[in-house]
C-alpha cells in the first residue's frame, strides 16, 4: 500500500493503527530498497514474508503478471493451475532471448531483475567466502546462476560428464 491508500484506509480503521501498519510496510520496502541499492547480501537475513513480497512484486513486473493481459509470446506463461502459479510465486515468464539466457527480457523486467540480483548475491557470497576474482557489482559480467526448467539440469549434467570424458 502506498501513502495515498494508507490515508484512505484511515477512513475505515483508526489512524494510529493504520500508521503502525504503514510502518511495518515501510520497513519491508526499505529492506528491498537497500538490497537494490547495495546489491549485496543483507547483513541480517530476511523473514519469509519479506522474501515473498519481493518475489510477488518481481512477478507482477513481468507481462504475464499484468492485470487483464493475455500473453501471446512463446515465453509468456499461461497457467491453468493456481497451485502451479503459486508454487513459483507467479514467476512464470520464460527466460532466454535469441539463445542468450543472460540478455534482458523485454516483457519480463521482474524475471530479468531476479536473475541479475541472484548473480550479484551469489558473487557477494563467494567474495565473503574468500573467492577472489569476482567482479563486484557488475550486472553484465558472465552469469553464475542461470534459470533452469524442464530438462536443463540433466542436460547440463550430461554435458559436464561428456566434457570430462
Amino acid at each position: 500500500m502506498d501513502a495515498a491508500n494508507l490515508k484512505l484506509a484511515e477512513g475505515l480503521v483508526s489512524p494510529s493503527y493504520v500508521r503502525q501498519g504503514g510502518q511495518s510496510l515501510a520497513q519491508r520496502h526499505n529492506m528491498v530498497k537497500s538490497l537494490l541499492s547495495q546489491r549485496k547480501l543483507p547483513r541480517d537475513g530476511w523473514d519469509d514474508d519479506t522474501i515473498e513480497l519481493l518475489l510477488k512484486d518481481l512477478a507482477l513486473m513481468d507481462s504475464s503478471g499484468f492485470k487483464g493481459g493475455v500473453g501471446m509470446g512463446e515465453r509468456e506463461a499461461r497457467c491453468a493451475s493456481g497451485l502451479v502459479r503459486r508454487r513459483h510465486y507467479g514467476m512464470t515468464h520464460g527466460m532466454g532471448r535469441s539463445g542468450n539466457i543472460t540478455d534482458e527480457q523485454p516483457k519480463a523486467a521482474g524475471s530479468t531483475l531476479a536473475c541479475r540480483l541472484a548473480n550479484l548475491l551469489v558473487k557477494d557470497a563467494l567474495s565473503l567466502a574468500g573467492l577472489t576474482g569476482c567482479k563486484e557489482n557488475c550486472q553484465h559480467s558472465p552469469s553464475i546462476t542461470d534459470p533452469v526448467a524442464k530438462d536443463a539440469p540433466s542436460l547440463s549434467g550430461k554435458r559436464s560428464l561428456l566434457a570430462q570424458r
